[in-house]
């Protein structure tokens, strides 16, 4: 196994999860509690197993060790978002493996911003900076003005059988473009955040990628609002620019759901 596995069994966390409802301080759930209540399912030791070997696949390569690090570092977090979807959904979580109702988890993609997923009703510019939803099908936009925020996931609410989880952001451009990033959850906005990035291509690995990591993880359970805005900047004036920035997050759906 690779490090994310490595990491998680040495702290004891491939165990059974208890389920019920928890009191949840380490991750932003409600814009303004300190601590939020989350219903969850309980993960048999099997499904914390094969979760953990999913994001060991995903983010294992030795290109992006501190990627794989936060990764790990969050995992509980994770395993609280997949609870959350298993409680609406009451499947199992059975990774690449599943079938039909059964979970798994993959890294968000462009197709699924106003998707059926992230925006049942399919209705409205519910695409990537609010674009024809399901209609844009690349992260990198071009348009972008200096100081005037963009909406990289615009107003939506998750499927009831869906479920999010942001850690952070990549960039993938030279010169980062987005200064800033805000999360309203259910209508409220969450102060914003500084998208200000690390890079180990400062200590001479010139492979490692460039990605800023969220104060908190963001959990978006189902049926839960959500809108995430960025502000660009580092665009000459008068003139428009483009960015390449990919949010660091999961989705958490049944295999049915999963489409190319």
């Amino acid at each position: 196994m690779g490090t994310i596995y490595q990491s998680v069994k040495n702290q004891g966390l491939i165990t059974a999860q208890p389920g019920g409802s928890i009191n949840c301080a380490s991750a932003l759930i409600d814009s303004g509690k300190p601590v939020s209540a989350i219903t969850v399912a309980p993960l048999s030791q099997d499904e914390v197993n094969t979760i953990a070997s999913k994001l060991d696949m995903l983010y294992r390569n030795k290109m992006m060790p501190d990627l794989a690090d936060m990764i790990a570092e969050e995992f509980l977090n994770i395993l609280i978002a997949v609870g959350a979807v298993k409680y609406q959904t009451q499947s199992e979580f059975g990774g690449i493996l599943a079938q039909g109702t059964q979970l798994d988890l993959w890294p968000i993609r462009p197709k699924d911003v106003g998707g059926t997923l992230l925006n049942p009703a399919a209705t409205g510019s519910k695409g990537i900076y609010g674009g024809t939803s399901a209609g844009i099908h690349t992260w990198l936009t071009t348009g972008l003005t200096a100081g005037t925020k963009a909406s990289l996931i615009p107003s939506q609410t998750m499927w009831q059988y869906a479920g999010m989880i942001y850690l952070g952001f990549i960039e993938t451009l030279a010169t980062a473009k987005m200064s800033g990033v805000q999360f309203t959850l259910a209508g409220i906005a969450a102060p914003p955040q500084p998208l200000t990035p690390f890079n180990k291509m400062q200590y001479g690995d010139a492979r490692s990628v460039s990605f800023s990591r969220l104060e908190k993880p963001v959990i978006i359970p189902p049926l839960k609002a959500q809108l995430v805005e960025v502000q660009p900047e580092n665009i000459a004036a008068s003139t428009t620019g483009d960015s390449d920035l990919v949010p660091i997050a999961l989705v958490i759906a049944q295999s049915q759901n999963k489409t190319l």
